[in-house]
């Protein structure tokens, strides 16, 4: 009889060691779930003299079908600036130089087409605070992303033409 309750004591503790590990990989893997870009500080003439608009960091993260992208510029953010808000822009075709299909601003995702305006599709979360921009949404919100998309952050200057865009080569892939 002793054998018996030893022994189911024992497959006890060892469901709870390998529950206590599959817990430790999930968590290593939520947290694997993310990418960062460093850019260059004063990469042009222009951003020397525009550090709002000077992306110093970019990042994105995904915990399950929620993105959020973090963009630190090198001044302190003004929300109230709305010319100063950073960019996301969403690649689905592949391809490092291809065009975007979409782009995150404010509180909307926007369908990029290759002609015409931009069209509203999603909606997203922006939060600004000290030099850091971040944006959420939902994967499943915005057609084709859920899949794994390539992303990169920008800024503009007032001609409407990029300041900053971050990373300077193409396009990063999904977290």
């Amino acid at each position: 009889m002793e054998s018996i309750g030893n022994t189911s004591i024992r497959r006890g503790a060892v469901a709870a060691a390998l529950a206590c590990l599959l817990a430790l990989a999930l968590a290593a893997a939520a947290d694997a779930a993310q990418r960062t870009v460093r850019d260059a500080k004063f990469d042009t003439p222009y951003l020397t003299k525009k550090g709002r608009l000077d992306i110093t960091k970019a990042t994105a993260e995904r915990r399950l079908t929620r993105v959020t992208h973090s963009i630190t510029v090198r001044a302190k953010a003004r929300p109230a600036r709305n010319r100063e808000r950073p960019t996301i822009l969403i690649n689905t075709r592949g391809g490092r130089r291809s065009a975007y299909e979409f782009v995150v601003y404010g509180s909307t995702i926007f369908r990029a087409p290759k002609r015409g305006p931009l069209e509203p599709v999603a909606s997203a979360a922006l939060v600004a605070e000290k030099r850091t921009w971040r944006y959420r949404f939902d994967l499943d919100d915005v057609p084709a992303v859920g899949a794994g998309y390539g992303w990169a952050a920008a800024t503009q200057k007032l001609n409407g033409r990029f300041a900053d865009v971050a990373p300077d080569g193409g396009y990063v892939g999904s977290p």
